[in-house]
């Protein structure tokens, strides 16, 4: 587990490290929650390491990720990952606690470039984890490039003495530097009508560097891409040419994430801070008015993709009941019901909490915690068998729930939902050192 359980001072160094760490996590008031440790090691490098301070002294803790079940007003529960950004206040596994939750409206420092950073690379986590050869120690580098993004560890190359997991920090680093979550997107076309048969290009806004998936929604017409990622600005474009004169609507979705701290209740027994990423999807519609070119213009000769209206259908089947640990094989059957072809089929599967990529599946891509199948064109009545295996070994207990949606371009989004009960195993607990200070 990453977690410190205690941080005594032994010198007046530590006392100051200890105070100026404390410091970067203001009690501001937000979003009053309750957190809920479900696992502290989950996974964890397995064993105490030094790791160097920002100001000259060392910690010793595991590094890793921490699964927690967080609580919002209402009673809307959430099972998610977490990882510490405050390494001198521990927190108990298995506790409740009431928490205060902020984002970068309440605490302005998450928006500065090393949380934004940290908030990234926490989106990515679950992908890099699963992908990794060995995932301890994968979320151990993961949690240590969180510490120096967010100024609890030294920033320096040698943050422990292990120098493969030091490289991978450096690593890792490298991929969050100048990155941020997907927040926001838009599309935009110009003023006035557009021409059958004519390029029209549309501006498309959101977070510098996010993905951004287009598609025609209503009407008839070819883009030049199906996809745009933004530049260091936020903004890209895609050309759209009507084939047929009317209303024409394209939508454009992304994924994206908040970045939340979860911190102590002012004048209650400080616990660690714990940072963690919201996914969501944001989307936005723009609306463009095809006419007939004039008789005297050119003709043009373009393609005509038929976006008539289909329908499709999704059925996930998954073990009722498996022990934690094991390997749960899913199988999602992609039907098109409907008398016409169903253009640009996507699948989509985010996993589950807790879990991970046993084995990453064929032709199949990981993006911000999902897997994601891009099936193409699903002719009718045809079917589409996909499989999934994930690892449990880190799950909570209880009812283990995947949703997997699907959607085309000429078809509404359909869902299908299976649970699992995830019973105990067996475990071990793994060993607590006392923090050590040096230097």
């Amino acid at each position: 587990m990453f977690i410190v359980r205690s941080f005594r001072a032994v010198a007046g160094l530590l006392v100051a490290v200890a105070f100026a760490l404390v410091a970067t996590v203001p009690a501001l008031a937000a979003t009053p929650a309750t957190l809920r440790t479900v696992d502290l090691g989950a996974p964890s490098l397995g064993q105490p390491i030094p790791i160097a301070g920002p100001s000259g002294g060392t910690f010793t803790a595991d590094p890793g990720r921490a699964a927690i079940l967080l609580t919002r007003p209402g009673g809307a529960v959430s099972p998610l990952s977490a990882w510490c950004v405050q390494a001198t206040v521990a927190i108990e596994g298995g506790g409740d606690y009431s928490v205060i939750l902020q984002t970068s409206a309440d605490a302005p420092e998450l928006a500065n470039p090393g949380y934004q950073a940290a908030g990234w690379l926490i989106g990515q986590a679950d992908g890099l984890i699963a992908a990794a050869s060995s995932p301890s120690r994968e979320a151990a580098a993961i949690q240590l490039a969180i510490w120096q993004l967010t100024g609890q560890a030294a920033d320096i190359a040698s943050v422990t003495g292990d120098s493969a997991l030091n490289r991978r920090v450096v690593e890792l680093r490298g991929l969050a530097a100048g990155k941020t979550l997907a927040t926001s997107v838009a599309v935009s076309a110009p003023a006035g009508e557009a021409t059958v048969g004519v390029p029209t290009t549309l501006t498309v806004a959101g977070t510098p560097g996010a993905t951004v998936d287009v598609v025609v929604y209503l009407g008839t017409a070819t883009l030049s891409s199906g996809k745009v990622t933004l530049g260091v600005d936020g903004s890209g474009t895609v050309t759209v040419t009507p084939t047929v004169a009317g209303a024409l609507t394209v939508r454009a979705s992304a994924q994206a994430a908040f970045l939340e701290r979860a911190i102590s209740v002012p004048g209650a027994p400080p616990h660690q801070a714990l940072a963690f990423v919201t996914p969501t999807t944001v989307t936005a519609t723009a609306t463009i008015t095809a006419s007939t070119p004039a008789p005297s213009a050119p003709s043009v000769n373009v393609p005509v993709v038929s976006n008539s209206a289909a329908s499709i259908a999704v059925v996930k089947v998954a073990p009722p009941k498996a022990r934690r640990g094991a390997i749960l094989d899913y199988v999602l059957t992609i039907t098109n019901t409907s008398a016409q072809p169903a253009l640009g089929v996507v699948v989509r599967d985010p996993l589950p909490k807790g879990t991970f990529l046993a084995i990453r599946p064929a032709n199949a891509q990981v993006r911000s915690s999902a897997v994601v199948w891009q099936l193409g064109t699903i002719a009718p009545g045809k079917s589409v068998t996909l499989r999934l295996k994930l690892g449990t070994s880190t799950a909570p207990l209880g009812a283990l729930v995947n949703v997997a949606s699907a959607f085309a371009a000429n078809a509404a989004t359909v869902q299908a939902r299976a649970v699992t009960r995830l019973t105990a195993g067996p475990r071990a607990v793994p060993a607590v050192v006392a923090p050590r200070v040096t230097g």
